[in-house]
């Protein structure tokens, strides 16, 4: 029983998504991001309402998703694009997410790009998303300025 209990807090303190701190105000909503156990930050939201979790990149010119997370969100897959990933070029599929939600806010849509060989339900969060926003990023933080309309 013990050991179980140590693998559950473990699991939940290395691979679980830190909750955000969110404040309001009237230049807008502030989302507040710690780095996670890898040095990302994450930030929790769903695609077409199916849960996702994100993993910021900013040198991720679009949202890369996995097609079998494409499948649940019922994407569909549009022109064929040649991509760099972190593994050298890949083929992919252009598609529009119809509702992207990220914790409180939420886009319509949305460009992104469906990746075969990705072999991870996490989605990148690139920048085609991130430009909307200011970013701001201090040590181990990363905020994330939504200004009010």
């Amino acid at each position: 029983m013990a050991i179980s209990l140590f693998g559950y807090l473990l699991h939940v303190t290395m691979f679980s998504t830190r909750e955000p701190s969110i404040s309001h105000s009237q230049a807008g909503t502030s989302i507040t991001l710690s780095r996670d156990y890898d040095s990302h930050f994450r930030i929790a939201g769903s695609i077409n309402q199916i849960p996702v979790t994100f993993l910021i990149d900013t040198g991720a010119t679009s949202i890369a998703i996995s097609e079998s997370l494409a499948t649940k969100a019922k994407l569909e897959k549009k022109a064929e694009v040649i991509t760099e990933t972190a593994n050298g070029q890949a083929i992919g599929y252009l598609t529009k997410i119809a509702k992207l939600r990220l914790n409180e806010i939420e886009l319509n849509n949305i460009s992104a790009i469906i990746i075969p060989g990705l072999s991870t339900d996490e989605a990148l969060l690139g920048m085609n998303v991130l430009s909307k926003f200011e970013i701001k990023q201090a040590e181990d933080q990363l905020t994330i300025i939504v200004p009010a309309k």
